[in-house]
């Protein structure tokens, strides 16, 4: 894989991880529980649900992205989701995040790239 590809992956996580805790989305989590909505939005308003992860709301190269992501395998995925969703740019603090060593850490990003490489470029 060249430069390129992974400059071109990180960019579509980077695109997915901030459209995904933005607060119009996050990927069908709510970021509020049922308690605190009745007691913001009342016992109808909290009732509703908001079709934020819908295909009809997210854009297309984010869905892709997701379905990709939502494919990785666990241990794959935990990096990615850590590293494009938590913040921060410090590898070591998404690391001891995830209680993994740096190279771990290292080794299963650049998996991951390379995963998410091969069902992006289809």
């Amino acid at each position: 894989m060249r430069d390129g590809d992974i400059a071109r992956i990180d960019a579509l996580l980077e695109a997915w991880g901030r459209w995904a805790v933005s607060d119009r989305h996050g990927l069908g989590y709510s970021r509020r529980n049922i308690i605190d909505r009745r007691m913001r939005q009342g016992a109808v308003g909290a009732s509703i649900r908001r079709p934020y992860n819908s295909p009809k709301s997210m854009p297309g190269a984010i869905e892709r992205t997701e379905q990709a992501v939502s494919q990785l395998p666990p241990h794959l995925r935990d990096v990615i989701v850590e590293k494009y969703t938590n913040g921060g740019p410090r590898e070591q603090d998404h690391a001891a995040h995830l209680k993994l060593t740096l190279n771990v850490w290292r080794m299963r990003q650049t998996c991951a790239w390379h995963w998410l490489a091969g069902r992006l470029s289809r």
